[in-house]
Order: C-alpha cells, then structure tokens, then sequence
C-alpha cells in the first residue's frame, strides 16, 4: 500500500518549486499514513479528518485518497457515503492491486439500515453535504426512523440538499407532531409561517406553536403568545395569549415572563 502512496503522489505535477512540492507532498503523506493508523484502531472519525487534510493539502483528490474514504465509510455502515466515493475513485487511475481492494469492499458493502442512515445523514449534514444528507434521511424515514423523517422535513423546509418544498415539509412534521415530538410542532409553526413556497398563515403558526408549548417547549408558548395577542392577525384571544405566556414563565421562559409583565 505504501508503494501505491509514494507512487501516486509522485505522479502530481509540479506547481511550485521542486523543494516546495516535496515538502507538501510529505506533509500530504503523513496525513494519509495518519488516517491509515487511525482507521486501522478504529477511530474513522479520526481517519477521514486526516483524510481531508491530505486532501486539503494537495489541493486535489486521488484514487489513493478517495478509496481511504471508501474503506471508512463501509466500515461505519455509511453505505450512501461510500457509493459516492467509489465514483469518485473509479474517476482516478489506480493500480490493479487498489482495484481489487476497492472492488472487494463495494462487493462486500452491507445493506443500508435505518439507524445507520440517520447517523450518516447527521454526519453528512457536519460536512455540509445537504445532498447526500437529504439521501439518508430519506432512506431512514421510509425505514421508520422518525428522526430520519424529521431530518428530511427540515431539509425540505430550508432547502438543504433538495428543492424548497414547504407542502413536503408540513406533511413529514405533521404525524411527529402527532405523536407528540414538541420540536416537530414548533418547526410545523415555523413553516407555516416562513415556509418559503406557502403563503404565511398566521393562525396555522399559533396553532402548532401552541402545541409545542404544551409540549413542554417554553419558547413557543412566548411565540404563540405573541400572534394570539395581535389582533392584527384576526385571532385575538388576550385570555389564550395571557394563559401562554404563563405557561411559559412558569417554565423559566425570560422572553415569556417580560412579556406577561407588560401586558399586567
């Protein structure tokens, strides 16, 4: 393996002086040896920041670089995470013997499940690649995960990886919310109110941030206080709005309690 190293990166052009790139290739193969010592104890969070650093370094992927990223992902069970980069290494020449290596592992790649596609769309949202992430979260939603499902709802509701959809959105949130995930209701109220492809709907945002607040969720028992004591949003309950606010100041919401004063 470490003569396929010192070969491929004795294949980079030369941009710089010969002493320049000598020294940035070495630093560039330290970090690949690093990542190889880290993937080989386990530690693959370790083994793909090094990984990247390399990369960073030489201001290029390679086959050696990219089948690295492979072996990490298929050992962590990220299966979307290692097909993308296994087309990204089948882009590089690579020795034959890195060939069958890397085609052994795409041979041997396990079955995605949905707790491992949720793990891996939370790691590939810390890389900020929405795409891949909005992929995982997919799978593991329609595997039952329901953390996937709220996952996949944000993505859609910001745009993250795929096209704005808040319509999409509100109908992932809506049965988490259901089932009585606090967070899915106060996101369901930021929807309806920025949802980005809807009109804003007012009394829809209360409604669900109302819920979030009997959730437990301090914060929208201030922001449900706040539409329902508007009257320029035709709903005004001062009774409602007052009980709100409470509500949230008794659950040490600051935001709640200095607006509950105000209106005294």
């Amino acid at each position: 393996m470490h003569k396929i190293l010192i070969a491929i990166f004795a294949m980079l052009a030369i941009t710089t002086s010969a002493k320049a790139q000598s020294a940035q290739d070495n630093r560039a193969r330290a970090q690949y040896l690093a990542a190889e010592a880290s993937y080989d104890r386990g530690d693959y969070e370790a083994a793909l920041r090094s990984e990247e650093q390399a990369r960073e370094i030489l201001g290029q992927d390679n086959a050696l670089l990219a089948a690295m990223r492979v072996r990490i992902y298929s050992r962590q069970g990220w299966v979307f995470s290692a097909r993308d980069a296994l087309e990204q290494f089948y882009q590089y020449d690579a020795s034959p013997e890195l060939l069958r290596e890397i085609g052994q592992v795409e041979n041997n790649l396990p079955a995605p499940s949905a707790t491992a596609a949720f793990d891996e769309a939370v790691a590939a949202n810390r890389r900020a690649d929405y795409t891949l992430a909005a992929r995982a979260y997919e799978f593991a939603c329609e595997s039952g995960e329901d953390h996937g499902c709220f996952g996949l709802a944000y993505a859609y509701s910001n745009g993250l990886g795929v096209e704005q959809n808040g319509e999409r959105s509100v109908r992932l949130y809506e049965p988490l919310c259901d089932a009585g995930n606090e967070y899915a209701c106060a996101n369901l109220g930021s929807v309806y109110l920025n949802g980005g492809t809807m009109p804003p709907n007012y009394e829809r945002a209360a409604h669900f941030w109302r819920r979030a607040c009997d959730g437990g969720y301090s914060l929208m028992c201030w922001r449900a206080g706040d539409l329902y004591s508007n009257p320029a949003h035709g709903f005004y309950d001062a009774t409602l709005a007052t009980s709100l606010l409470a509500q949230g100041c008794e659950l040490r919401n600051s935001e709640s309690c200095e607006a509950l004063e105000a209106i005294k």
